[in-house]
C-alpha cells in the first residue's frame, strides 16, 4: 500500500508539472498572477486594486512568490504543487473509505 502511495504521489507531481509547464498560458492564469504579483508587492486587495473574486488563493500565492521570487514560472510551479497536493488528498481520502 505504501509503495502505491509513493508511486501515485511521484506520478501526480510529474504529470502536473509537465502539463503546467507545457500548456499554453491562459488569460485566467495571467489574471491570477497579476493579483498575486500586486499583493506580493504590498498592495492591498479592494483598496489598491479591484478584484471580483475572494483573495484567498492570491494571498497564498503571494506568500510563496515573496519567498521564491516573483516570476511567472515560479507561480506555475507552485500552482502545480498545489494541484498535486489536492490530487494526493483526494487519493488519501478515497483510500480511507
Amino acid at each position: 500500500m505504501k509503495k502505491n502511495v509513493v508511486v501515485f504521489l511521484i506520478s501526480t507531481i510529474l504529470l502536473t508539472l509537465i502539463s503546467t509547464l507545457v500548456s499554453k498560458l491562459s488569460m485566467d492564469s495571467i489574471w491570477n498572477f497579476g493579483f498575486s504579483y500586486s499583493i506580493a508587492n504590498d498592495s492591498i486587495p479592494y483598496k489598491d486594486f479591484n478584484m471580483v473574486i475572494l483573495p484567498f488563493f492570491q494571498l497564498i500565492m503571494a506568500f510563496f512568490l515573496k519567498i521564491f521570487g516573483i516570476k511567472l514560472v515560479v507561480y506555475h510551479i507552485i500552482n502545480a504543487f498545489q494541484r498535486s497536493y489536492r490530487g494526493f488528498s483526494v487519493f488519501s481520502f478515497m483510500a480511507i473509505l
